[in-house]
């Protein structure tokens, strides 16, 4: 297995509920919802993007795949622990991930 492939099957024990992450239901502007993993962050958190990288944000935020994200953008929606949170914007993070910027006012997203 070639390492960038390695790299982005561990991307998931970010995410994994059963260490650090937390399910999600993600739904694109239009699209169907599909049950996801991420690791949600409150603002003051820290957040780990890479092994040796973290970020602390503004807005509360969810780091994910980028294949179960890989097309989205303002105005999709991330429910977690029955909280409605609207995506800002996608970030690209490490290799296989991303950090969606999100915001519980409807008008952000």
């Amino acid at each position: 297995m070639a390492l960038q492939d390695r790299i982005a099957a561990d991307a998931g024990k970010f995410t994994d509920p059963t260490l650090f992450g937390s399910a999600a239901t993600y739904t694109p502007s239009g699209g169907s919802a599909t049950t996801i993993n991420v690791l949600f962050s409150r603002p003051g958190e820290l957040q780990p993007i890479a092994p040796d990288a973290q970020f602390e944000g503004y807005n509360p935020s969810a780091l994910c795949k980028a294949t179960d994200v890989a097309s989205a953008k303002k105005g999709d929606t991330l429910v977690i622990s029955g909280t409605t949170y609207y995506v800002i914007k996608a970030l690209p993070a490490s290799e296989g991930m991303r950090v969606l910027e999100l915001s519980e006012d409807p008008q952000h997203g």
